[in-house]
């Protein structure tokens, strides 16, 4: 067996103990307390597989587990971030502000990432104009404002790939005018 096949062969035998891991409780249960999913992004993904996106975002909506999915977001591990398609496509109001607005946050921790995720065509969940439109934001206090904004300008300048360059000037753009600093990036 080549080495290429034994790697495949792992990867496969770990995927297999992951969803027999997730498998036991995830439909049905009835009568014992139901495992609704792994909060890890793999977890969440599983999820939106099994029952659908729009399913699986407003279990953990309901569940008040969504607060963990968007502190994790915040945080801008690249396995959430790359969950973010996933989920957007099943949320609609408060959980799609969430997901703009936590994709924002994190772009103090992981801009390269957050760039890489949002949604090119702009759309309003997860586009950069929802990304970077820092005055919608609701769960920061209106006085930070102007420091994180500061902030995530400068871990954006940070960013040198270019093909990213677009996507970072425009949201460094956004951001200097919400702070009243003019446009140039």
């Amino acid at each position: 067996m080549s080495a290429h096949n034994q790697v495949l062969e792992i990867y496969f035998a770990r995927y297999v103990a992951i969803v027999l891991t997730l498998l036991p409780c995830v439909v049905g249960c009835e009568g014992q307390e139901k495992v609704r999913h792994s909060l890890t992004p793999g977890g969440v993904y599983i999820r939106t597989k099994l029952i659908g996106s729009k399913a699986a975002v407003k279990e953990l909506w309901d569940t008040g587990d969504w607060n963990i999915v968007v502190n994790n977001l915040q945080e801008g591990g690249e396995q959430w971030l790359q969950l973010v398609p996933t989920i957007a496509s099943g949320s609609d109001a408060g959980p799609a502000e969430d997901i703009g607005e936590s994709l924002g946050l994190a772009l103090i921790k992981n801009p390269a990432g957050v760039l890489r995720i949002v949604d090119k065509s702009d759309g309003p969940i997860f586009g950069i104009t929802r990304v970077c439109s820092i005055d919608k934001w609701d769960n920061i206090d209106k006085n930070r404002k102007l420091e994180v904004a500061s902030n995530i300008i400068g871990r954006l300048g940070a960013v040198r790939d270019p093909n990213l360059e677009g996507l970072r000037n425009k949201c460094i753009q956004m951001l200097r005018i919400y702070k009243g600093v003019g446009v140039s990036p």
